[in-house]
């Protein structure tokens, strides 16, 4: 594997090598039935907005009763350009998380047709509202909320987690080729461009609703390095070697952390080889349980 020009970039083969067995998504637990809404353990969305699209769906172990709040939650963002349905293949890796011991609610938000710019954030930030209110229900610790986002859905979970006292409302922030820098997105996706960087660049435009000369003030915004603060939680970073959305992009808020006087190692960036992008690289050997330590070390550090 060809070496990333990052200073937090991490090799993979210093990290967890082993991989897990995929559950189907109504598979039990040692801790018991792994159960949604309703009484088939069927993923049921709940409304956190009016929008037809503020919706989640929540997987989680109990009996039926309303448990004391002790357990993680894993808040799931899919990604697809800011304007693409969700996958199925995350119904696979949200049993999983499940079956792990968390929580797991998956967040449907606004796309950048439905609102612009910061819209499909304050989607997120009300979801996470909604969440915490709800904790005791779902047997969670809200002092132990963690976003997973993918791609475009990494943006979100990052502006979203990072925006003022972050550490008040999330433990800790994972993102699979988040697009921390849809500005980067912007200069990446011009011209003659591959076509998914030519896609970030048009539905990054969308959600800005302007040029970036147009309106600069926007597209700062929207930079999960502008929000960069002492105050932030911890943000685990994953992007393939070939990913078309780099490794970059995390570096860049690595820097903005540092200059910000957040904690060393507040930012981890860790690379592994390949092509894959977002969702996918949850197949990676390794990275899932990866991810799963990294929560559990905070989880702990939460309690």
């Amino acid at each position: 594997m060809r070496r990333v020009l990052c200073v937090l970039a991490v090799s993979m083969a210093m990290l967890l090598g082993s991989s897990f067995a995929v559950p189907a998504p109504e598979a039990g637990s040692a801790r018991g039935p792994v159960r949604a809404e309703d009484a088939n353990g069927a993923f049921v969305p709940f409304a956190y907005g009016r929008h037809p699209r503020q919706r989640l769906l929540a997987l989680w172990e109990g009996n039926g009763v309303r448990p004391e709040p002790r357990r993680g939650a894993v808040v799931v963002l899919h990604g697809g350009y800011w304007t693409a349905d969700r996958s199925p293949h995350w119904n696979t890796w949200s049993a999983r998380f499940a079956e792990a011991g968390f929580a797991v609610f998956d967040i449907e938000y606004r796309r950048n047709v439905d609102a612009r710019w910061p819209g499909p954030r304050d989607d997120v930030r009300a979801a996470l509202g909604w969440i915490r209110r709800r904790a005791p229900y779902f047997g969670v610790n809200p002092g132990r909320v963690f976003l997973v986002g993918s791609s475009a859905g990494g943006h979100l979970a990052l502006n979203a987690g990072l925006l003022g006292a972050g550490h008040a409302r999330v433990a800790g922030v994972v993102g699979l080729s988040a697009v921390a820098e849809p500005l980067r997105a912007w200069h990446d996706g011009a011209g003659t461009a591959p076509a998914r960087e030519r896609r970030v660049r048009a539905n990054a435009r969308v959600l800005a609703g302007c040029d970036p000369a147009d309106c600069p003030l926007v597209w700062a915004d929207m930079s999960a390095a502008q929000h960069a603060s002492a105050g932030d939680p911890p943000a685990l970073l994953l992007h393939s070697r070939w990913d078309f959305v780099p490794a970059t992009h995390a570096c860049a808020l690595a820097r903005a952390q540092r200059a910000r006087g957040t904690r060393a190692g507040a930012v981890t960036v860790v690379t592994v080889p390949g092509t894959r992008h977002g969702g996918p690289l949850l197949d990676h050997p390794g990275t899932f349980s990866l991810i799963l330590k990294w929560l559990r070390a905070r989880s702990v550090t939460r309690a």
